[in-house]
């Protein structure tokens, strides 16, 4: 049989995109930046606990690069925030979208000053104000801010969103017209294959075959032939794209699942709303990312997966059940959104004097009658589903769940470890952490030895492999610490008396703004920071908060060198721990 030319799935590619394509203006925004369009990350990627909201332009690795309105508007929200978007601009625009830059240094002049009086107004770093309309009125490229890297942003870049000025979902800016030089085709990896048996709740994955795929170029070669399954299977991809002239690899655009050429399964969203953002746990091989770091995408429907991508179609649901002896072909087409694609085929044949057998930790295929394995009768109330959970009262512990807290339908254990040493409570392992939690789960743990006079220091803490602790939201009341947990894992308590630290303040001068800037690190050795003040000369001090350095700057606008003042800073950790630091600054 000849295989079909390039040329005519890349028609299969494009057709298919701009069919399904809804309308947006082309004309309507132009670049924040001056810079090249070159993207650090796109809309849709598979970030923690969330999707990402929009596209990172790349700064050159620099903070300090002009920003621009995108479009005439005015300036409807101000926030400033030591997490998040960090220092973020949102514009309406008239026809019905507002546009947000994050992660800015410092905006214009004006807004600068608006905001500082703000600040200085409610004494706080944090803020997040709505000026009127009329306040800030903007034209196409009119200069806001300053690139930065303020908020969660792992390194200097714009992020910038459009989004739906009513419902405030994000499109992907990449449909509004934005050009971007773009010739290379996405890359599948690796394809996993999952055999999944029949339950009476539902179907449970039973065991899994990974597919190396050889070099993309080659269109059909995968180093796997005939791939024989039960009658229910499923499948995901490790896959990635790329644009011309960057090195960033970004998520695909579409995914569509094809058995014998139909269509059974297809990913691709262009909005989305952010209070359904945890739901990417729900569209990746979570175990996978947990165990490997890896990112499968799967093209298989989970039962408690609502993400609107599915708009209600109950029969798109990946699962492949073969009845027949035939041999099937199973097709995997992967697109951009410029059209560039990737095809990979399977083929798949149900089990017939076969069996898979574990062979040095890998799943390989010996000829031979298979037998399913017997499983044993799991207690009831010890499965855990997207429609029911188990409420658990023990002694020494208790568990329930809230609404909606897992996906599918899996095993659930609490499991009684050695003590640690320096803690209040019994190890537990509580569930599987490779299974993920999309809403929470309420967790006491009864203490052990805790003296009444710790127990407002008291809080359950995390504990890995290596034993480091990591704190929960948590507290002590009526003989119990409580707190609402968003994964399985281990647990404990542990007490925090120790207050944060502060370092000496420092002056530098800016080498390339030549502002001079006062510094000094804040940080907690287990419960975190909860508030932290500056006053100078015995007034409220405005000194920016960076939560991932634990950072805390201003810039000495107004000050004399020479001059000396006395500079207090008070930090609070979540215990209610406090460190005073009294210097004087000699400016």
């Amino acid at each position: 049989m000849r295989l079909p030319s390039l040329l005519f799935y890349a028609a299969i590619f494009l057709s298919t995109e701009l069919s399904a394509q809804v309308v947006f203006p082309q004309n309507l925004f132009t670049p924040p930046l001056f810079l090249p369009f070159n993207l650090a990350g796109n809309f849709g990627e598979l970030r923690s606990n969330h999707f990402h909201s929009g596209i990172d332009i790349k700064t050159n690795g620099q903070e300090g690069q002009v920003v621009m309105a995108s479009a005439d508007g005015y300036i409807s929200r101000i926030k400033v925030s030591a997490v998040g978007f960090g220092k973020a601009i949102y514009i309406n625009h008239p026809d019905g979208y507002t546009t947000v830059y994050g992660h800015l240094q410092r905006f214009n002049d004006t807004i600068q000053s608006y905001v500082e009086a703000e600040q200085y107004k409610k004494e706080s770093f944090e803020v997040d104000l709505f000026p009127d309309s009329n306040m800030f009125p903007v034209r196409q490229g009119q200069f806001i801010a300053l690139s930065g890297n303020t908020g969660s942003s792992e390194g200097p870049h714009l992020h910038f969103e459009i989004r739906d000025k009513v419902s405030e979902h994000p499109f992907n800016p990449l449909l509004f017209g934005f050009h971007s030089d773009d010739t290379i085709a996405p890359v599948i990896k690796n394809i996993k294959v999952y055999q999944l048996h029949e339950t009476k709740p539902r179907l449970i994955n039973d065991t899994s075959l990974t597919i190396a795929v050889s070099d993309s170029s080659n269109l059909f070669s995968l180093k796997q032939d005939t791939v024989y399954v039960f009658e229910k299977t499923a499948f995901s991809v490790e896959t990635s794209d790329k644009m011309n002239d960057t090195t960033s690899n970004l998520v695909v655009n579409k995914i569509e699942l094809l058995l014998d050429e139909k269509t059974i399964y297809t990913w691709h969203f262009d909005e989305f709303s952010f209070d359904e953002s945890r739901f990417v746990n729900a569209n990746i091989d979570y175990a996978e990312k947990v165990n490997n770091k890896k990112k499968y995408i799967l093209l298989h429907r989970l039962p408690g997966n609502n993400f609107s991508m599915f708009k209600k179609d109950s029969t798109m649901t990946g699962i492949i059940d073969i009845k027949d002896s035939r041999f099937h072909d199973v097709e995997i087409r992967v697109t951009d959104l410029n059209g560039n694609g990737v095809i990979k085929k399977v083929v798949v044949k149900k089990m017939e004097n076969r069996r898979w057998k574990m062979h040095d930790g890998k799943w390989k295929m010996e000829v031979g009658s298979w037998k399913p394995v017997k499983k044993k009768k799991v207690p009831a109330g010890y499965f855990i589903s997207w429609e029911k959970t188990p409420v658990i009262t023990k002694p020494d512990i208790k568990v329930s769940f809230a609404e909606h807290v897992v996906y599918d339908i899996a095993p659930f254990e609490i499991v009684k470890e050695k003590k640690l040493k320096g803690t209040y409570a019994a190890l537990f392992s509580v569930g599987e952490e490779t299974i993920p939690i999309h809403s929470f789960m309420n967790l006491s743990l009864k203490p052990v030895n805790l003296p009444d006079s710790l127990s407002a220091k008291a809080l359950i803490v995390s504990v890995d492999k290596k034993e480091n602790k990591y704190a929960e939201e948590s507290s002590y009341a009526k003989g119990w610490v409580t707190g609402k947990i968003r994964h399985f894992g281990r647990f404990t308590i542990a007490v925090d008396t120790l207050a944060p630290e502060i370092t000496e303040p420092q002056i530098y001068t800016d080498s390339i703004s030549g502002r001079r800037i006062i510094f000094t690190v804040i940080s907690d050795n287990l419960s975190g920071i909860k508030t932290y003040r500056a006053t100078l000369n015995e007034k409220w001090f405005l000194m920016d908060y960076d939560e991932k350095t634990g950072r805390l700057s201003c810039e000495l606008k107004n000050a004399t060198e020479g001059n000396k003042s006395e500079l207090v800073i008070e930090v609070t950790d979540r215990k209610e721990n406090k460190t005073v630091l009294k210097t004087s600054i000699d400016f």
